[in-house]
């Protein structure tokens, strides 16, 4: 065989054997993707709809579209929506696309840093080494960024390397282009693996000899293509990823905040980054690498230290192995998660090859190589299938609450079941998407049947309680809330306390499910039983329907759907608000009060307009809304507090909820009537009348707070009304937080809201 196409074949077959196991896994495996790699895969089919619907998917348009998604993972979904033309929509094709690109570019990437370290045989090593580490080959069986994130930190270090201080202009270029894609995975993550050996490079730039005008012009340049690439992103994402930097790092409060005293915090502070950089490293030892590749990977980085390689090289292979576990370990207050270090495997891939292959003694070095090779494919093939020879307890379960193992699972949710149920007693006439509630803690059953409704056009959003203890919508996520919403709820027969304790280790989340089912018993007159749907150990699935009917009014193609506090306003049957819709409470008597939990009675004025009136036993006090469809574009919205005795009420507020992420959800092959066509366009135009009204174009951007002076009872009280930096509501409430009620009716809110 020449040897000009020995390295090409071998990296071939390198590839080749990787995906031809995976789509052999695939086949096998039953259950479906949850959580963040579900999410990651309804953003893909909701960028493949935008290419089918307008050909050219412009990043700032879609992006428009899906501000409110969340603040990564975009790359992903473009890289991998345009194959749906070719394998078809399904999640086994969006994870095999997407493994396939990176598990690509990984390989090829790895190969060429530890070529140019030492040589071919070297690089062909890490290759097959990156390939067949545990961590890595179980990312390709599911939906995630992490494996993206690792192939694109790869690539930009081998751009790195090969640009020599910046002087090959072309290969400079490349590395800007990379990083770019990069950060349009995951930015900080992105930053974080490459900032050390970034800065490394550039100081010695600056100080090498050459052209500096032209190295300066060349990296201008490359940063101009960063801004082009993500510049209509982050600007749009700019708040968002702010926020989760800050909430996730030391800037904190709530992690340092507590600890009184600067010695006490830096001691805090100290005891916590140690705790975590050691977890990591002894997570990566036992479940990212396994025993054998441990093993040689710390005698390799022995061996790597004497190796005579070109000093700046093995500083950034340095940088890259370290610099990414202190950032972490020193910076953030992460979850203790194995994935989130999985760009340094490369780094420790390249270290391992290029010892072995440096070993003088050339049958040492010769069996030390075939170990690696038979012992990596078996111990591949074992975990992945569960061959019995391999022990059970090196069976990785993904964390983060992943529902896939790294054996495939041949058990059948019933998630099909369930929603054909629902079909057969749903109400296929109502112009809006139906809420489907689970009060009990089945990922692997509610996040598919949200997959399923995408792909199959159903009108069925799919939600459940929240499986985190802290939720910055605690209140308009509260379980009375989505009760209250829901036109379906689906429980489990017993509450299935295994299952919560795989879910998740946080201990509140038991008594957060126990609290549901126990809202739901006092709201289940409001139900009526459909039937039961067999699950897994014996367990069955119990499915309700809501009774009551919502009060319908219209004007010229706007209209508006209205029961027990749950609203739906749609524009010629596009829906225009939330699953919640809207939200309301106020403090009396030092108790809380929901609109959630009140008893309404809904008034129909005229065919355009309506009354509804919430009131809670023993309270003197009502709360009314009004809706009035002044046009095809307009609704005038009141709020009025009624009481029948004077009364002091704290802490009113209220909320309307705008578009959440379950309408973007839509792969059909046809366009229909729950296909959303056109979201509302941004703007930041808005105004505040004398008569205390607001106007808004766009319930979207980041409104600042406006403020208006309301005079009840010759009390003059400010009042906010605001856009929240979450991009989800419009929020009313009382700054000054004391409002007195005298017998009578007290008009606290109004809206006039343009939709157009």
């Amino acid at each position: 065989m020449p040897k000009k196409i020995t390295v090409p074949l071998v990296l071939l077959i390198v590839i080749l054997l990787q995906i031809i196991n995976l789509i052999i896994w695939l086949n096998i495996d039953q259950t479906y993707l949850i959580h963040d790699s579900h999410h990651h895969f309804l953003l893909s089919l909701s960028v493949f709809d935008e290419i089918k619907s307008n050909l050219i998917p412009l990043l700032p348009r879609v992006l428009d579209r899906l501000i409110h998604y969340r603040w990564h993972g975009v790359l992903i979904a473009y890289l991998t929506a345009p194959f749906y033309f070719l394998t078809g929509i399904s999640q086994d094709s969006g994870v095999l696309v997407n493994s396939a690109i990176f598990i690509t570019i990984l390989i090829l990437s790895t190969y060429g840093i530890a070529k140019n370290l030492a040589n071919k045989k070297a690089g062909i090593l890490a290759a097959f080494i990156i390939s067949v580490y545990p961590l890595i080959f179980n990312h390709l069986k599911i939906y995630m960024l992490d494996l993206p994130l690792t192939a694109t930190v790869s690539l930009a270090v081998y751009f790195l390397i090969k640009s020599k201080l910046f002087s090959n202009y072309k290969y400079t270029l490349l590395f800007f282009a990379s990083a770019a894609l990069g950060l349009l995975i995951k930015s900080i993550n992105f930053l974080g693996m490459l900032a050390a050996p970034f800065l490394l490079v550039l100081i010695k730039a600056t100080k090498s000899a050459g052209n500096k005008t032209k190295k300066i012009t060349v990296a201008a340049a490359g940063i101009a293509i960063i801004a082009i690439f993500t510049f209509p992103f982050l600007k749009l994402k700019i708040y968002e990823i702010w926020s989760r930097l800050t909430f996730s790092s030391w800037l904190n409060p709530t992690y340092s905040a507590p600890h009184g005293s600067v010695l006490a915090l830096i001691t805090h502070w100290l005891a916590t980054s140690l705790k975590f950089i050691f977890w990591s490293i002894q997570e990566i030892f036992n479940n990212s690498l396994l025993p054998l590749f441990s093993i040689v990977f710390s005698l390799s980085l022995i061996s790597f230290i004497r190796i005579k390689i070109k000093p700046l090289y093995k500083k950034i292979i340095y940088l890259w192995l370290i610099a990414p576990l202190l950032l972490l370990g020193a910076l953030f207050y992460l979850p203790k998660d194995q994935r989130y270090l999985m760009p340094i495997l490369p780094a420790m891939a390249i270290i391992s090859a290029i010892a072995i292959t440096k070993i003088s003694h050339k049958k040492i070095r010769n069996l030390g190589i075939t170990i690696i090779v038979i012992f990596g494919i078996l111990q591949q093939l074992a975990i992945s299938y569960g061959f019995g020879f391999w022990p059970k307890k090196n069976d990785l379960i993904f964390r983060n609450s992943q529902a896939k193992t790294s054996t495939p699972s041949r058990n059948v949710y019933p998630n099909q079941k369930i929603l054909s149920l629902i079909s057969k007693h749903d109400s296929q006439t109502l112009p809006y998407y139906r809420n489907i509630f689970f009060l009990s803690p089945a990922p692997n059953t509610y996040e598919p049947m949200a997959y399923l409704s995408a792909i199959k056009n159903y009108p069925f959003y799919t939600t459940s309680t929240s499986l985190s203890e802290e939720t910055s919508y605690q209140e308009i996520d509260s379980p009375a809330t989505l009760i209250n919403a829901a036109d379906y709820l689906v429980m489990l027969e017993r509450m299935p306390e295994k299952e919560i304790n795989e879910i998740s280790e946080m201990p509140q989340l038991k008594s957060k499910f126990i609290s549901t089912r126990k809202t739901f018993k006092e709201k289940k007159s409001n139900f009526s039983f459909l039937g039961k749907v067999p699950y897994l150990s014996g367990n069955n699935f119990l499915i309700f329907k809501r009774k009551k009917k919502p009060v319908k009014i219209s004007k010229n193609g706007l209209s508006l759907y209205f029961r027990d506090g749950f609203l739906h306003l749609l524009s010629k049957k596009v829906p225009l608000l939330a699953s919640t819709g809207a939200f309301g409470r106020f403090k009396y008597k030092n108790k809380t009060f929901f609109t959630t939990n009140a008893k309404w009675n809904i008034t129909e004025k005229s065919a355009n307009s309506l009354e509804a009136t919430a009131a809670w036993p023993g309270v003197s006090i009502k709360e009314r809304w009004s809706f009035y469809l002044k046009d095809s574009q307009t609704l005038i919205f009141n709020l009025d507090f009624i009481a029948t005795k004077d009364a002091l009420i704290t802490q009113p507020s209220f909320a309307l909820i705008f578009p959440h992420f379950y309408k973007q959800y839509r792969a059909n092959e046809k366009n229909g009537d729950f296909r959303v066509k056109k979201v509302l366009q941004y703007s930041e135009k808005y105004f505040v009348s004398q008569d205390n009204s607001i106007t808004i174009n766009s319930p979207y951007h980041h409104f600042p707070k406006i403020e208006s002076t309301l005079t009840i009872n010759k009390f003059k009280i400010k009042k906010m009304l605001r856009y929240n930096k979450r991009l989800r509501w419009i929020n009313y409430q009382s700054k000054e937080g004391k409002i007195f009620l005298s017998k009578g009716k007290n008009r606290l809110l109004s809206l006039k809201i343009n939709l157009k």
